[in-house]
Protein backbone atom coordinates (compact mmCIF):
# COMPACT_ATOMS: atom_id res chain seq x y z
CA UNK A 1 0.00 0.00 0.00
CA UNK A 2 2.77 2.44 0.85
CA UNK A 3 4.49 1.65 -2.43
CA UNK A 4 1.27 2.33 -4.32
CA UNK A 5 1.04 5.77 -2.75
CA UNK A 6 4.43 6.77 -4.16
CA UNK A 7 2.86 6.62 -7.63
CA UNK A 8 0.58 9.59 -6.85
CA UNK A 9 -2.27 8.34 -9.06
CA UNK A 10 -6.01 7.95 -8.36
CA UNK A 11 -5.92 4.28 -9.35
CA UNK A 12 -3.05 3.39 -7.01
CA UNK A 13 -4.65 5.50 -4.28
CA UNK A 14 -7.86 3.47 -4.43
CA UNK A 15 -5.90 0.21 -4.34
CA UNK A 16 -3.92 1.38 -1.33
CA UNK A 17 -7.06 2.58 0.46
CA UNK A 18 -8.64 -0.87 0.02
CA UNK A 19 -5.52 -2.58 1.35
CA UNK A 20 -5.25 -0.40 4.45
CA UNK A 21 -8.98 -0.77 5.16
CA UNK A 22 -8.63 -4.54 4.90
CA UNK A 23 -5.72 -4.53 7.34
CA UNK A 24 -7.76 -2.50 9.84
CA UNK A 25 -10.64 -4.96 9.54
CA UNK A 26 -8.37 -7.94 10.11
CA UNK A 27 -6.02 -6.38 12.68
CA UNK A 28 -7.75 -3.42 14.38
CA UNK A 29 -4.81 -2.78 16.74
CA UNK A 30 -2.23 -2.29 13.97
CA UNK A 31 -1.46 1.44 14.16
CA UNK A 32 0.38 1.88 10.82
CA UNK A 33 -2.75 0.96 8.86
CA UNK A 34 -4.67 3.82 10.48
CA UNK A 35 -1.78 6.21 9.80
CA UNK A 36 -1.55 5.18 6.17
CA UNK A 37 -5.28 5.51 5.59
CA UNK A 38 -5.25 8.91 7.27
CA UNK A 39 -2.42 9.97 4.99
CA UNK A 40 -4.44 9.07 1.92
CA UNK A 41 -7.36 11.23 3.02
CA UNK A 42 -5.08 14.18 3.77
CA UNK A 43 -3.72 14.24 0.20
CA UNK A 44 -6.76 12.99 -1.72
CA UNK A 45 -7.24 16.41 -3.33
CA UNK A 46 -3.65 16.37 -4.60
CA UNK A 47 -3.90 12.89 -6.05
CA UNK A 48 -7.30 13.63 -7.60
CA UNK A 49 -6.22 16.81 -9.34
CA UNK A 50 -8.93 19.45 -9.40
CA UNK A 51 -10.78 18.22 -6.34
CA UNK A 52 -10.94 20.76 -3.55
CA UNK A 53 -10.02 19.99 0.03
CA UNK A 54 -12.90 18.27 1.78
CA UNK A 55 -13.35 19.22 5.47
CA UNK A 56 -15.28 16.03 6.18
CA UNK A 57 -12.54 13.89 4.68
CA UNK A 58 -9.96 15.80 6.69
CA UNK A 59 -11.95 15.09 9.86
CA UNK A 60 -11.89 11.37 9.02
CA UNK A 61 -8.14 11.63 8.49
CA UNK A 62 -7.70 13.32 11.86
CA UNK A 63 -9.77 10.67 13.65
CA UNK A 64 -7.73 7.88 12.08
CA UNK A 65 -4.45 9.62 12.94
CA UNK A 66 -5.52 10.11 16.55
CA UNK A 67 -6.52 6.45 16.73
CA UNK A 68 -3.06 5.47 15.49
CA UNK A 69 -1.36 7.60 18.18
CA UNK A 70 -3.64 6.14 20.85
CA UNK A 71 -2.67 2.61 19.79
CA UNK A 72 1.07 3.25 19.45
CA UNK A 73 2.30 6.57 20.86
CA UNK A 74 5.94 5.58 20.29
CA UNK A 75 5.62 5.15 16.52
CA UNK A 76 7.01 8.16 14.65
CA UNK A 77 4.63 7.58 11.75
CA UNK A 78 1.56 8.00 13.93
CA UNK A 79 2.76 11.40 15.15
CA UNK A 80 3.75 12.46 11.65
CA UNK A 81 0.30 11.69 10.31
CA UNK A 82 -1.41 13.41 13.22
CA UNK A 83 0.84 16.44 12.66
CA UNK A 84 -0.37 16.65 9.07
CA UNK A 85 -3.98 16.37 10.17
CA UNK A 86 -3.50 19.25 12.59
CA UNK A 87 -1.78 21.27 9.86
CA UNK A 88 -4.63 20.66 7.43
CA UNK A 89 -6.98 21.98 10.12
CA UNK A 90 -4.75 25.07 10.58
CA UNK A 91 -3.94 23.95 14.13
CA UNK A 92 -0.28 24.73 13.58
CA UNK A 93 0.86 24.74 17.20
CA UNK A 94 -0.33 21.18 17.69
CA UNK A 95 1.09 20.22 14.31
CA UNK A 96 4.54 21.52 15.33
CA UNK A 97 4.42 19.47 18.53
CA UNK A 98 3.78 16.23 16.65
CA UNK A 99 6.31 16.97 13.91
CA UNK A 100 8.85 17.38 16.70
CA UNK A 101 7.79 14.08 18.29
CA UNK A 102 8.08 12.31 14.93
CA UNK A 103 11.63 13.60 14.53
CA UNK A 104 12.60 12.63 18.07
CA UNK A 105 11.18 9.12 17.66
CA UNK A 106 12.84 8.46 14.30
CA UNK A 107 15.69 10.92 13.69
CA UNK A 108 17.47 8.64 11.21
CA UNK A 109 14.68 8.26 8.65
CA UNK A 110 15.11 10.68 5.71
CA UNK A 111 11.50 10.23 4.57
CA UNK A 112 10.20 11.20 8.01
CA UNK A 113 12.57 14.15 8.22
CA UNK A 114 11.62 15.52 4.79
CA UNK A 115 7.92 15.23 5.48
CA UNK A 116 8.47 17.05 8.77
CA UNK A 117 10.58 19.67 7.00
CA UNK A 118 7.77 20.40 4.57
CA UNK A 119 5.15 20.46 7.32
CA UNK A 120 7.22 22.73 9.56
CA UNK A 121 7.80 25.08 6.63
CA UNK A 122 4.04 25.27 6.06
CA UNK A 123 3.64 26.02 9.78
CA UNK A 124 6.06 28.95 9.50
CA UNK A 125 8.83 27.25 11.50
CA UNK A 126 11.56 27.86 8.95
CA UNK A 127 14.62 27.22 11.10
CA UNK A 128 13.27 23.88 12.30
CA UNK A 129 12.32 22.97 8.74
CA UNK A 130 15.80 23.77 7.42
CA UNK A 131 17.41 21.71 10.16
CA UNK A 132 15.22 18.68 9.44
CA UNK A 133 15.94 18.91 5.71
CA UNK A 134 19.70 19.19 6.27
CA UNK A 135 19.65 16.12 8.50
CA UNK A 136 17.70 14.20 5.86
CA UNK A 137 20.21 15.05 3.15
CA UNK A 138 23.11 13.99 5.36
CA UNK A 139 21.45 10.61 5.81
CA UNK A 140 20.36 10.13 2.21
CA UNK A 141 22.03 12.36 -0.39
CA UNK A 142 20.15 10.41 -3.08
CA UNK A 143 16.42 11.05 -2.80
CA UNK A 144 13.39 9.71 -4.62
CA UNK A 145 11.49 12.05 -6.93
CA UNK A 146 8.63 12.59 -4.49
CA UNK A 147 11.10 13.43 -1.72
CA UNK A 148 12.64 16.08 -3.96
CA UNK A 149 9.12 17.42 -4.48
CA UNK A 150 8.68 17.86 -0.72
CA UNK A 151 12.03 19.63 -0.55
CA UNK A 152 11.20 21.94 -3.47
CA UNK A 153 8.08 23.19 -1.72
CA UNK A 154 9.82 23.64 1.62
CA UNK A 155 12.75 25.49 0.08
CA UNK A 156 10.45 27.95 -1.65
CA UNK A 157 8.68 28.72 1.61
CA UNK A 158 11.83 29.38 3.62
CA UNK A 159 13.29 31.46 0.78
CA UNK A 160 15.90 29.20 -0.85
CA UNK A 161 14.81 29.94 -4.40
CA UNK A 162 17.81 28.42 -6.19
CA UNK A 163 17.39 25.33 -4.05
CA UNK A 164 13.71 25.19 -4.95
CA UNK A 165 14.52 25.22 -8.66
CA UNK A 166 17.15 22.52 -8.21
CA UNK A 167 14.82 20.28 -6.19
CA UNK A 168 11.96 20.84 -8.66
CA UNK A 169 14.15 19.69 -11.53
CA UNK A 170 15.07 16.55 -9.59
CA UNK A 171 11.43 15.89 -8.77
CA UNK A 172 10.17 16.26 -12.34
CA UNK A 173 6.39 16.00 -12.52
CA UNK A 174 5.91 13.30 -9.88
CA UNK A 175 3.41 15.64 -8.21
CA UNK A 176 1.52 17.80 -10.66
CA UNK A 177 2.05 21.14 -8.92
CA UNK A 178 5.87 20.90 -8.70
CA UNK A 179 6.42 23.02 -11.86
CA UNK A 180 4.34 25.73 -10.20
CA UNK A 181 6.76 26.11 -7.31
CA UNK A 182 9.61 26.13 -9.82
CA UNK A 183 7.90 28.78 -11.94
CA UNK A 184 7.29 31.00 -8.93
CA UNK A 185 10.91 30.66 -7.79
CA UNK A 186 12.18 31.49 -11.27
CA UNK A 187 10.03 34.63 -11.38
CA UNK A 188 11.49 35.82 -8.10
CA UNK A 189 14.98 35.08 -9.41
CA UNK A 190 14.29 37.16 -12.51
CA UNK A 191 14.68 34.21 -14.90
CA UNK A 192 11.75 35.23 -17.07
CA UNK A 193 11.83 32.82 -20.00
CA UNK A 194 12.40 29.79 -17.79
CA UNK A 195 9.53 30.90 -15.56
CA UNK A 196 7.13 31.05 -18.53
CA UNK A 197 8.13 27.55 -19.62
CA UNK A 198 7.65 26.15 -16.12
CA UNK A 199 4.30 27.91 -15.86
CA UNK A 200 3.09 26.34 -19.08
CA UNK A 201 4.37 22.96 -17.90
CA UNK A 202 2.29 23.42 -14.75
CA UNK A 203 -0.92 24.15 -16.65
CA UNK A 204 -0.33 21.35 -19.13
CA UNK A 205 0.19 18.85 -16.35
CA UNK A 206 -2.86 19.99 -14.43
CA UNK A 207 -5.07 19.88 -17.52
CA UNK A 208 -3.96 16.34 -18.34
CA UNK A 209 -4.70 15.12 -14.81
CA UNK A 210 -7.74 17.31 -14.12
CA UNK A 211 -10.66 15.59 -12.39
CA UNK A 212 -12.52 18.69 -11.25
CA UNK A 213 -15.02 20.97 -12.98
CA UNK A 214 -14.78 20.18 -16.71
CA UNK A 215 -15.35 23.86 -17.51
CA UNK A 216 -12.45 25.05 -15.41
CA UNK A 217 -10.08 27.64 -16.86
CA UNK A 218 -6.44 28.46 -16.09
CA UNK A 219 -7.40 30.63 -13.13
CA UNK A 220 -9.41 27.79 -11.59
CA UNK A 221 -6.42 25.49 -11.92
CA UNK A 222 -4.11 27.94 -10.18
CA UNK A 223 -6.73 28.49 -7.46
CA UNK A 224 -6.81 24.73 -6.95
CA UNK A 225 -3.05 24.68 -6.39
CA UNK A 226 -3.14 27.61 -4.00
CA UNK A 227 -5.78 26.02 -1.76
CA UNK A 228 -4.14 22.60 -1.74
CA UNK A 229 -1.61 23.21 1.04
CA UNK A 230 -1.94 24.43 4.66
CA UNK A 231 0.30 27.49 4.36
CA UNK A 232 0.17 29.47 7.59
CA UNK A 233 1.96 32.62 6.47
CA UNK A 234 -0.29 34.85 4.39
CA UNK A 235 2.66 36.71 2.90
CA UNK A 236 4.14 33.44 1.61
CA UNK A 237 0.84 32.48 0.01
CA UNK A 238 0.49 35.93 -1.56
CA UNK A 239 4.06 35.79 -2.88
CA UNK A 240 3.38 32.41 -4.45
CA UNK A 241 0.15 33.67 -6.04
CA UNK A 242 1.70 36.85 -7.41
CA UNK A 243 4.70 34.97 -8.81
CA UNK A 244 2.46 32.41 -10.51
CA UNK A 245 0.37 35.21 -12.00
CA UNK A 246 3.52 36.71 -13.48
CA UNK A 247 4.84 33.37 -14.74
CA UNK A 248 1.58 32.76 -16.60
CA UNK A 249 1.20 36.31 -17.90
CA UNK A 250 1.74 37.17 -21.54
CA UNK A 251 3.44 40.44 -20.64
CA UNK A 252 7.17 40.65 -20.10
CA UNK A 253 8.22 39.94 -16.54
Amino acid sequence: GEHLLTMWSPVSEREAEALFSQVIDEMPTFAPAYSSLSGIYNVAHLINVGKLRDPELEKRAAALAQKAVDIDPLDARTHLTLAWSFAMASRFGQAELHYDLAIQLNPNNPATLLSCAQGLAFAGKHELAVAAAKDALKLAPVLSDWQWAYLATARFIWGDLEGCVEASEMAGDVIVDVPGWKAAALVLLGRRDEARLAGQQLLTGIRQAWRGNPNADDNDMIDWMLQAYPIKEVDVLNTLKDALDLALSERKL
